[in-house]
């Protein structure tokens, strides 16, 4: 590195301490630009990155419903010493923070009343929707000096770790979950997906405890998934939807070439893979290679790995080849429905809104879900969503929470949480009811089916602010003038950053 790319990279260290929420960008914009040779990359294009809408699936006229009488009204607590004791929680409220879209909140709230109607406990919820984590964020640092906290969040673990720096507000809930009484049984506990249960339960060495804590229950989640053409691929002659990265290129360049060689000039450049421009779109390709992103031992992140940056070349040369593309637009559906795209990435939520998008549109072919296909192993898909997590309170309070809570990630309103959202639930028996349901798109079906493929991301509170790096990267990977060689550096810059991330927050 040059001495004026040690001062830049000293700069950015010193934005880093004052501006953390920017870091991600600003560091890797300013190291990788200062580490290159005389031939510096461009400002990438600017990419208008919206969430698409969400349409909710109607109520079933008949679910299966949760009994809500599965201990007696005179509920057993537990003591800071933790012992039991007889709590009546008769009048008990607590405020339950959530942010859902517009569109599946009504859903939402329709089953907080539906607790407060049937709950033999007395207790009371109150729903309180955000608009963004970020609002959320402010409000949350604000109750925390104020010392007026809710009783239960619904937040990504990592966001609620890194407001919650020092973990003085959040609950512990393994006494919960393994008291006899009100806690949950064995079977419920294996009835949680093995890979989501896992992950909420965080080791000595992410929080410096001696043993292990579990800092919630894990709702609903979501994954990133392709939209593939299957009729458009036909006319190719591909009768298969691609199995490996060879694949995939192949295809995706066999629809650029179509587009380049009609009579059309104005879907030129398109056809191919249109990409989305976001962290969960390079982490999927690098879990699909066969890497990981952080440390076997629990002590941060790796991105210099042969896996990832096998991955990295891939997409490289997609886009050097024409066969990946990038838009200004918020939504890809239109581009979808032109046939200027062969293969979308979108969240699982987007699915209801692709369905309606493209009926409006008078689509006609037939497009189904894919993961991100392997070279030599199994296909992967990214996959992150909300826990619920308990605040430190009284013991009534605490208590009431967790009853909520338990009730919220319940086989029976899982399911019907997921026909409402078509999010992947949690639960094992959930999905297996969710699978074949009638009620669900076809397309969110095969979503379903592909939950066993999902890997879910790193549990450290730095990671989100190192996702935001992970979605720089991205963006100058596919930079016009960026080049293969330099794969290497920008690996390299993101453990740098990872690295001190991790050093400030864990």
């Amino acid at each position: 590195m040059t001495g004026n790319g040690l001062k830049i990279f000293k700069s950015v260290q010193y934005l880093y301490l004052t501006a953390r929420r920017w870091i991600a960008v600003g560091f890797l914009l300013g190291v990788l630009t200062a580490c290159q040779s005389d031939k510096p990359i461009p400002s990438t294009q600017q990419v208008t990155l919206q969430p698409s809408p969400e349409t909710t699936p109607a109520r079933p006229a008949t679910t299966p419903r949760p009994s809500l009488a599965t201990v007696t009204p005179l509920a057993t607590g537990v003591t800071s010493a933790g012992q039991n004791e007889s709590i009546d929680l008769e009048g008990t409220t607590f405020e339950f923070w959530f942010t859902v879209s517009d569109a599946v909140q009504p859903a939402l709230l329709g089953l907080i009343d539906e607790f407060n109607r049937e709950n033999l406990w007395g207790v009371r919820v109150v729903g309180v929707p955000f608009e963004s984590y970020g609002v959320m964020e402010e409000r949350y640092r604000q109750a925390r000096l104020e010392r007026v906290l809710p009783g239960l969040i619904a937040g990504y673990t990592e966001q609620v770790l890194y407001w919650d720096a020092g973990g003085f507000s959040l609950r512990d809930v393994s006494d919960y979950i393994e008291n006899p009484t009100w806690g949950l049984t064995q079977e419920d506990v294996s009835d949680f997906i093995p890979a989501i249960w896992k992950r909420e339960e965080l080791s000595w060495k992410t929080l410096g405890s001696k043993t292990g804590v579990r800092v919630g229950l894990p709702w609903h989640r979501i994954g990133t998934v392709i939209l593939y053409n299957q009729t458009w691929a036909e006319e190719f002659g591909f009768r298969a939807s691609p199995s490996t990265p060879e694949d995939f290129q192949r295809q995706a360049c066999q629809a650029a070439t179509a587009n380049l060689e009609d009579d059309e000039r104005e879907n030129d450049g398109s056809g191919g893979w249109l990409v989305s421009m976001d962290s969960s779109t390079l982490l999927s390709w690098i879990f699909a290679f066969g890497g990981q992103v952080d440390r076997q031992d629990g002590q941060g992140y790796r991105f210099d790995s042969p896996e990832a940056r096998n991955a990295l070349q891939f997409i490289h040369d997609l886009r050097g080849k024409g066969c990946a593309w990038i838009t200004e637009e918020p939504l890809p559906f239109q581009a979808f429905s032109e046939r200027k795209a062969l293969f979308v990435t979108v969240s699982l939520a987007e699915l209801p809104a692709a369905h309606e998008f493209l009926v409006e549109s008078g689509f006609q072919d037939t497009w189904i879900v894919l993961p991100f296909p392997s070279p030599d192993g199994p296909a992967a898909i990214d996959l992150y969503g909300p826990t619920l997590v308990l605040m430190r309170a009284s013991s009534k309070a605490e208590l009431a929470a967790w009853l909520f809570a338990r009730w919220l990630t319940s086989s029976e309103i899982q399911v019907e949480w997921s026909l409402r959202t078509g999010y992947f639930p949690s639960r094992s028996s959930a999905l297996m009811r969710l699978e074949s349901n009638q009620k669900l798109l076809p397309q969110q079906q095969q979503a379903m089916r592909l939950l066993h493929l999902s890997q879910p991301e790193p549990a450290f509170a730095s990671w989100s602010q190192v996702r935001w790096a992970l979605g720089d990267a991205l963006m100058q990977l596919l930079s016009t003038n960026f080049q293969r060689e330099q794969i290497e550096d920008l690996l390299e810059n993101l453990n740098l950053l990872a690295a001190e991330l991790f050093r400030q927050y864990r």
